[in-house]
């Protein structure tokens, strides 16, 4: 008994068979490609047995005759009747009133708009049969996952943001976040900040490919005590670079009444939205205790019930807020992901400020898909351990020569490197689903020997 029947026109069956192989890893799914035996006998015996009907509305299909038919006898059987719209095109007479689901863009995506909103519709319908599955690709297949957005800052970095922005350029890296605080012209006392030579660098970045995600200001905000950052900025900051994404202006102080917090973190990404073409994405922070740490027990659930209502590419929640160690941080991501997985399609989950190799496997093994992170131009990494130190002991690591171009630009130089190693070997890790052989690589035998004791769940 098929949960989906697939009713389309032989014109069609491009789209059908994409339809057919992305539903079929959660739910199972029937069409014609698999009949033996007497095509009408076969219809008429499976459309009974089906959990819904997905007929496929276009040019071709609304006249033929098969197609309609299908459509009827699944009306006579008191079927749910999901229309799936690729063109401009009405359903068939007599089906009109249906709601249809646009889907003109589709082109397999698991991400696409009408396809995440197919998957919502269904599980209202039909039971899945399994979890949704990570995605190879995600935003127009432009990201690959599990990844790293290496970030620019002006607080308490190596480089200016547009020397950053440089450096990244050159070593052609898929996927920058720039914090909006940097992208606004300052007047302080003593010195003037423009910003237009990082948004040139933006600008040429985005020309070549790259993809860019903005943060609010507010990390940059809360660490340097500038209350003068308001919402406006964003804005301001959003409307003079080219972006593809951009993170909400978010809320350092949620409140503690979990219906209150999702629904002011609604309401601001929906405002904020405003602002840019792009997605909008939420940040997710949970809530204060009075003595220190942070309120987890509803997270997982925030997490779930804010994807339901926006349906956005990425929910980012920060690391810190994760628990106290990494272990603990691994385990709350694991509880947003089991979480997550009651939904009928995949939810990217990112997580701010975490350019530590160490924890970047370990989060992405518990189900995390982004982060992103200073590191690369704050400190150093040692790529025999891939252990973090302070920027100034590169030279215990290295032989260095930095009589041409300097010690900081040396440094930055190899921790370039090694990142775009660690990408490229994190994702053949992660393709061939070596995601255990991944973490033991990067924390060595000790540390991974630890984390299998402390936490045998991770890989299960």
């Amino acid at each position: 008994m098929a949960d989906i029947y697939i009713v389309y026109a032989r014109e069609d069956e491009a789209i059908a068979e994409k339809l057919y192989s992305c539903l079929s890893g959660q739910w199972n799914v029937w069409w014609d490609d698999e009949i033996v035996g007497d095509v009408g006998e076969v219809i008429e015996s499976e459309v009974p047995k089906a959990g819904c009907i997905l007929p496929i509305i276009s040019s071709a299909s609304r006249g033929k005759p098969p197609v309609i038919d299908e459509m009827i006898l699944g009306r006579k059987y008191k079927k749910p009747i999901i229309p799936i719209k690729i063109d401009d095109s009405e359903a068939p007479y007599g089906f009109g009133t249906l709601r249809c689901i646009e889907m003109k863009s589709w082109c397999g995506e698991e991400d696409h708009p009408g396809f995440v909103k197919l998957k919502r519709r269904l599980l209202k319908i039909v039971s899945q049969r399994e979890s949704p599955k990570r995605p190879g690709f995600i935003a127009n297949n432009r990201l690959r996952l599990p990844t790293l957005f290496l970030s620019v800052s002006s607080y308490n970095t190596q480089l200016e943001p547009a020397d950053a922005m440089r450096m990244l350029r050159m070593f052609k890296v898929p996927a920058v976040l720039v914090s909006a605080y940097d992208l606004i012209e300052k007047h302080d006392s003593d010195k003037r900040y423009d910003p237009s030579d990082l948004i040139k660098q933006l600008v040429n970045y985005k020309k070549e490919g790259g993809f860019i995600l903005i943060d609010s200001g507010n990390y940059e905000k809360n660490r340097l005590g500038d209350k003068s950052w308001k919402v406006k900025n964003l804005k301001d900051a959003l409307a003079k670079v080219p972006h593809d994404w951009a993170f909400c202006y978010d809320n350092l102080e949620p409140s503690k009444s979990k219906k209150k917090l999702i629904n002011e973190l609604i309401k601001t990404v929906l405002q904020n939205q405003k602002f840019t073409n792009g997605a909008m994405l939420p940040i997710v922070h949970a809530p204060k205790l009075a003595k220190g740490g942070y309120q987890l027990k509803y997270v997982p659930a925030i997490i779930r019930e804010i994807s339901e209502e926006l349906g956005s590419p990425l929910i980012a929640i920060p690391e810190r807020e994760l628990g106290g160690g990494l272990i603990a941080r691994a385990r709350m991501i694991k509880s947003i992901r089991q979480e997550l997985n009651k939904l009928p399609y995949y939810q990217a989950i990112h997580v701010l400020g975490t350019g530590n190799p160490w924890t970047i496997a370990v989060l992405a093994a518990a189900g995390a898909d982004t982060f992103d992170g200073l590191e690369w131009c704050r400190y150093v990494i040692d790529k025999e351990s891939e252990v973090i130190n302070h920027f100034h002991l590169f030279d215990l690591y290295s032989i260095l020569d930095d009589s041409e171009i300097g010690y900081s630009a040396k440094t930055i130089f190899e921790n370039l490197k090694y990142y775009t190693a660690f990408r490229s070997l994190m994702w053949e890790y992660y393709s061939q689903g070596n995601i255990e052989a991944h973490v033991q690589g990067v924390l060595g035998k000790k540390a991974f020997n630890i984390l299998k004791v402390q936490y045998p769940e991770l890989f299960e």
